[in-house]
């Protein structure tokens, strides 16, 4: 997490959507579609929503060169496109998930997760190619026409859990836990969608001069990564494709094929793959958890820029969000996030008067947490998933108006969710500059590969908890038909 605060994207989407749907022609693809508005609209709508996209992200990179880099790329590729006269925005989000997506308009986002995948230049401009199709073929327009837009915060659980109490802190908390349903802007694309999309990349990647088979080599990666990820969990890879590229670009089984026969049916088709300007830029970057945002260690949460950390009990799974951490357990939320007082000057007065003013609170008191902080406790009646739910919520004061929240939900809450919540709020400790400075994240180094290393050697420098091996295999291709050269370059994962 790294905000106070979040807010949903809804609002300024409903507000952009005002225009009657009728069939039109897209500037990409073929025949007519059923889209709200004009390619104008489009952008319109993408420019209202990219701020928050920012904001429910945790923002870009920070990276000037590799931004400078992405947005040099991603126009190379929409100037061949059909709509060369908009100016296309590409954000490299501070996300290690894998994923790509598109507003309408031309705003284009890949995160350094996907980038860290990618063997060269030409696979990232692929995806950046698939996602321009997706605008140029107006599909997000076609999408919101028949009513398949999926918003940040508003997946299954943020559609009901932002009522459950009310005003800004049922509607920061429901979105909170909407992401874990459905995290980030995206839309539920069609089969034949994505299958145009892929299209359309491979004729961006052909025209721009790059190898057009990157697209389906880079689909192959995806997949790879999908099945690691996977492992990592423990859970199929249908499971283990949550929060992932192919969560909303369905991934048919044919798609790689049909991506290779599309390059293979260009003529004069290039070669061109530049895989070391690729790797310079991901040389150093930010691999897996970044300090920003703060790090999941087991049970345990620690932010070296907010200076905090705490610990949820045995049970809970850990999802670090922007603006929140959720800790799902069984039949039952922990919610840690932040928040600021208006007025109130103790946790009591806070909860009571502002943070929960529109809740039906009850026993509420006063205490001090396991680590000296003065904190307040209390519990209301909440509705989850439109069936009556429980909660209990603790403030813990902090520095100047700051608080910090936990939030328990369950069917009931009985004495294990009461235990949990305090043990929760006992753990919650500020940081010392020293503590801070040892959490360090990992980064992507090259290494050369010399005559006589082997996937096993490398594999031993990776900076990983678990299979270091796969993770090696996967950064570089290396399970998808490539082999290890000397004197070729090769990604690591280090400490640090």
């Amino acid at each position: 997490m790294s905000r106070l605060k979040t807010t949903l994207i809804a609002a300024a989407l409903v507000g952009a959507l005002v225009i009657t749907s009728a069939c039109t022609t897209a500037p990409a693809g073929g025949g007519r579609i059923l889209a709200f508005g004009s390619v104008e609209d489009d952008v319109r709508i993408g420019r209202e929503a990219h701020p928050q996209i920012l904001q429910q992200y945790g923002g870009s990179v920070g990276d000037p060169a590799v931004e400078r880099y992405v947005q040099t790329l991603g126009t190379q590729l929409k100037d061949v496109s059909e709509l060369p006269d908009i100016d296309f925005t590409f954000t490299v989000l501070d996300s290690e998930v894998v994923n790509a997506f598109a507003l309408p308009g031309g705003f284009v986002y890949v995160t350094r997760g996907l980038m860290a995948l990618a063997e060269d230049e030409a696979e990232l401009a692929g995806v950046i190619g698939h996602e321009i199709g997706h605008v140029t073929a107006r599909h997000g327009a076609s999408r919101q026409a028949t009513g398949t837009l999926l918003t940040a915060g508003l997946g299954i659980l943020g559609v009901i859990g932002g009522a459950y109490v009310g005003g800004q802190a049922g509607a920061e908390v429901g979105g909170q836990l909407g992401q874990t349903a459905g995290y980030g802007l995206t839309m539920s694309y069609s089969r034949s969608q994505e299958y145009e999309a892929d299209r359309l990349g491979v004729r961006y990647l052909h025209r721009a001069a790059y190898d057009p088979t990157a697209m389906a080599t880079f689909l192959e990666a995806l997949e790879q990564s999908s099945q690691l990820q996977a492992q990592l969990a423990g859970v199929s890879v249908e499971r283990g494709a949550i929060d992932h590229f192919f969560a909303s670009h369905p991934n048919a089984p044919d798609r790689v094929a049909r991506a290779m026969a599309e390059a293979h049916d260009k003529p004069g088709a290039q070669t061109r793959r530049n895989r070391d300007a690729l790797l310079e830029q991901l040389d150093g970057m930010v691999y897996g958890q970044s300090p920003e945002q703060g790090f999941v260690l087991g049970q345990r949460f620690a932010h070296p820029v907010l200076r905090l950390e705490f610990e949820y009990p045995e049970g809970y799974t850990l999802i670090n969000q922007p603006a929140a951490v959720i800790g799902r357990g069984d039949n039952r939320f922990l919610v840690f996030d932040m928040g600021r007082a208006e007025n109130a000057g103790d946790p009591r007065r806070y909860m009571e008067r502002e943070w929960l003013a529109e809740a039906s609170l009850r026993d509420v008191s006063t205490f001090r947490t396991a680590t000296g902080q003065d904190a307040a406790i209390g519990f209301a009646q909440v509705q989850l998933g439109g069936r009556p739910a429980q909660a209990g919520f603790v403030a813990i004061q902090g520095e100047g108006r700051d608080f910090y929240h936990f939030t328990v939900i369950a069917g009931q809450i009985g004495q294990a969710e009461r235990n949990h919540l305090r043990a929760a709020a006992d753990s919650f400790r500020r940081l010392s500059t020293a503590e801070a400075a040892e959490l360090r994240p990992q980064r992507l180094r090259l290494v050369t590969v010399q005559p006589g290393d082997t996937i096993d050697s490398l594999a031993r420098q990776m900076a990983v908890d678990r299979l270091p091996r796969e993770h090696f295999m996967t950064l570089n291709g290396l399970n998808r038909g490539r082999d290890l050269v000397p004197g070729e370059r090769v990604k690591i994962v280090v400490r640090g």
